[in-house]
């Protein structure tokens, strides 16, 4: 329905008749197909509504992170709780999420903490942690470990596609939005494995 009404109103307001951002149409489109491969993966299920909302709250996360530069503990410290409290309806054993929500957490501090040694800038921020931790409570340690190096491989790519440009010099010091590429994939491992949703993952 905001798609639509976004469409019909020609992206402006109905009445300032202010331009409204395209973002916005596209972030609702994101998340609907989210949530279509989802209950195409586990059907109308508890497990579904919870793997969609994980997926959503990735969204939003990836959304803040690139805006503000803040991953919110207000998602994803009750995430956790509420992914280890529901692990019943999730695919990984509860040891599994433990143990998953453990490994993220331990090894995004270990690198942010190497690299704070190694060069006495602040590398990871306490989000992406908190984050990583959030992902291991619902993918288990495999899953973090793998939507990790997805993550890190992406985001190497996009420093180094900005660094050809001409950018990268002047901004390498600052910290870029590390989460959002980790966000972008934590259900590469999860999503539909039939034909139709091939082109999803």
């Amino acid at each position: 329905i905001p798609i639509i009404s976004w469409l019909l109103l020609g992206g402006r307001c109905r009445d300032c008749r202010n331009p409204i951002s395209i973002r916005y149409p596209i972030i609702e489109a994101a998340g609907a197909i989210l949530v279509v491969l989802v209950v195409e993966r586990w059907g109308v299920t508890p497990t579904a509504a919870i793997h969609a909302a994980f997926c959503l709250s990735m969204l939003v996360i990836t959304m803040i992170d690139l805006d503000h530069q803040i991953i919110p503990d207000a998602i994803t410290i009750p995430g956790t709780v509420l992914a280890l409290a529901l692990v019943n309806w999730t695919e990984p054993t509860w040891i599994d999420a433990m143990i998953g929500a453990v490994v993220g957490f331990v090894v995004l501090w270990g690198v942010g903490e190497a690299y704070h040694r190694s060069t006495g800038i602040e590398g990871m921020g306490g989000g992406d942690i908190k984050m990583a931790a959030y992902m291991g409570a619902i993918l288990g340690w495999k899953g973090v470990l793998l939507s990790i190096f997805i993550g890190a491989l992406s985001g190497s790519l996009v420093g180094i596609i900005t660094m050809l440009i001409g950018k990268g010099h002047r901004h390498r010091r600052q910290r870029r939005p590390e989460g959002a590429h980790p966000a972008r994939h934590p259900r590469a491992d999860r999503l539909p494995r039939n034909p139709p949703s091939t082109w999803g993952i």
